[in-house]
């Protein structure tokens, strides 16, 4: 199944009181904590999708297979806290580890190891990733070679 995740899907991979704390943190004079939240989800809802659809058939803009939910945690927990200052005592060994284990399985998604259900009803088709960037294309035949051209000249 393909959720769209919300900031309460975030409040699930953390406490209530932690959550809050880190809104008022990250905030700097003029910014709006929810907004911060949801620009941090967006972020990675796009990440995440990203790499998803480079093997599979994509869901409604916005959404991410549920599969995929407790990677879209630790990555938004990471980015989140990366951007507070004095990070590096929040961002200790469990959640850095979080972070890089979230990145695997989405590398392994993408390269079609970790296999996710297709949603029910698939994305347009101009909202689904590109394919590869270069076309592989063989060389030509070379017809004349100095054997056959001897003589000519």
């Amino acid at each position: 199944m393909w959720i769209t995740p919300t900031p309460a899907t975030i409040q699930s991979r953390i406490s209530g009181p932690e959550f809050n704390a880190l809104k008022s943190a990250a905030r700097a004079s003029g910014q709006v904590a929810d907004t911060l939240v949801t620009d941090c989800l967006t972020r990675i809802i796009a990440l995440i999708r990203g790499y998803a659809g480079r093997k599979n058939v994509l869901g409604a803009e916005g959404t991410i297979p549920d599969e995929l939910v407790s990677a879209l945690g630790a990555l938004w927990v990471y980015e989140f806290i990366s951007r507070l200052p004095g990070q590096e005592k929040l961002l200790d060994a469990a959640r850095t580890k979080q972070q890089e284990d979230a990145l695997r399985l989405l590398r392994d998604v993408g390269t079609g190891a970790f296999t996710i259900v297709p949603p029910e009803t698939p994305a347009p088709s101009t909202s689904q990733s590109g394919g590869p960037g270069i076309s592989l294309v063989s060389s030509a035949v070379r017809n004349n070679t100095r054997a056959k051209l001897d003589g000519l000249m």
